[in-house]
Order: structure tokens, then C-alpha cells, then sequence
């Protein structure tokens, strides 16, 4: 398996007001939201999505305990700012992570009111190695940089199973956001193709530190 995906959890059910708490990340909740059953149909919308200059979309869910925030572009769990300001406000542990197939990127970060871990390395070289390795971090192979499985396998120990997401899951939340200013579109409805892909506002490279 090789995933093309950022991802950012934070602990407890926050689906309720998580238009707020992305509003620390630069995003304007639109109150555009659909609601689906299925993970194929979230990443349906994503696919299909008629971009516009400022326009994105996040799918959400809760999952064993935690609020799962599915991030296209790979910004979110990069953005140290932001995702520490947000462990703060909502008194929760963030966890965010990158998994980058195509270029062999690999990133985590883990917050609790501070950052408390961060690692990031590009093609097996390691550029970030912040803080004490986790508890969650045991048995794997502290000598090489870590890949995709060592990420999953982090992720998993700390309380979300990925595979369970994807194919256990029964409501996702396909969240519209606004970046600027301009007027509101609507959500495609399913099974209208596009060539238009989701793209990043920035380089997630370009937030991490």
C-alpha cells in the first residue's frame, strides 16, 4: 500500500463545532456540509469536487475516541501554529501525520497543550526529529527512517486503526471551507466526473517545523 494523505485527529467527539476549531488553520466553515455513510462516497466528493480559487474540502468522522480529519491538500498536520493552538483551546491531544507514497515523505507530529513530538523525513532522510521518541514508537526500528507502516503502526497505538476507518466507519461529514472571499458554491452531487483535483493553497513542506 501506498498512501497520498494528511490526516489530523484530535481526542474526543469535536464533529459539532470542528467549523470553528478549523477557523485556527485559515478555513471559513461555508455550513455547506454533507453527510454520508460510507468512505467511498466521501472520497467520491473529494474526486469529483469543482475546485474554485478558494474553495476545499475535508472529510470528518469520530473513531475510537477520536475526531479524524482527512486533509487532501497535507497541510493541517504540518502547520505547528495551528495545530498546537488548537490542542490548547480544545484542552486535547493533537495528532497529525503525512504519508507521501510518491516521494517517500513521512511525517508525524503529536501535540498536548505544546509539541511534544515531530518527525519528518523525505526519501529516508530524516530533516525533523523533535522530542522523545513516544511510548508508541517501541519495537520499531529506531536505526533507519521510518516509512509508511512505522506511521500507521504509530497511529494505530495511539487509538485509530486506519484500515477501520476506511472500511468500518458509518458516518463520514464532507466538509466544505473557505479560504477567501469568494461567493458560495454548492457541493457537487455524486457521480458528476471532473478533471478538476483538489490541489494544495501551499507546498505542505513549506509549514513544517
Amino acid at each position: 500500500m501506498s498512501l497520498h494523505i494528511g490526516l489530523l485527529m484530535i481526542e474526543g467527539n469535536h464533529l459539532p463545532h470542528l467549523g470553528e476549531m478549523l477557523e485556527g488553520f485559515s478555513y471559513h466553515d461555508t455550513g455547506n456540509d454533507r453527510e454520508v455513510v460510507q468512505w467511498d462516497e466521501a472520497t467520491n466528493y473529494l474526486s469529483n469536487w469543482m475546485l474554485t480559487r478558494s474553495r476545499v474540502l475535508k472529510v470528518a468522522c469520530f473513531h475510537q475516541g477520536w475526531t479524524v480529519i482527512f486533509d487532501p491538500e497535507m497541510v493541517m498536520a504540518s502547520d505547528a501554529d495551528a495545530c498546537q493552538a488548537l490542542s490548547t483551546t480544545a484542552q486535547a491531544c493533537v495528532f497529525g501525520m503525512i504519508c507521501e507514497g510518491t516521494s517517500n515523505t513521512y511525517a508525524f507530529n503529536l501535540f498536548d497543550g505544546k509539541k511534544v513530538r515531530g518527525y519528518f523525513s523525505v526519501d529516508g532522510e530524516v530533516f525533523e526529529d523533535f522530542g522523545s521518541p513516544l511510548p508508541e514508537e517501541s519495537g520499531l526500528n529506531s536505526d533507519r527512517a521510518y516509512f509508511e507502516d512505522d506511521i500507521l503502526a504509530i497511529m494505530q497505538r495511539i487509538g485509530v486503526n486506519y484500515d477501520e476507518i476506511i472500511n468500518e466507519s458509518t458516518h463520514f461529514v464532507v466538509k466544505e471551507l473557505d479560504e477567501g472571499d469568494e461567493s458560495p458554491t454548492e457541493l457537487p452531487p455524486q457521480g458528476v466526473d471532473t478533471e478538476d483535483q483538489i490541489k494544495p493553497k501551499k507546498l505542505w513542506w513549506q509549514f513544517w517545523k
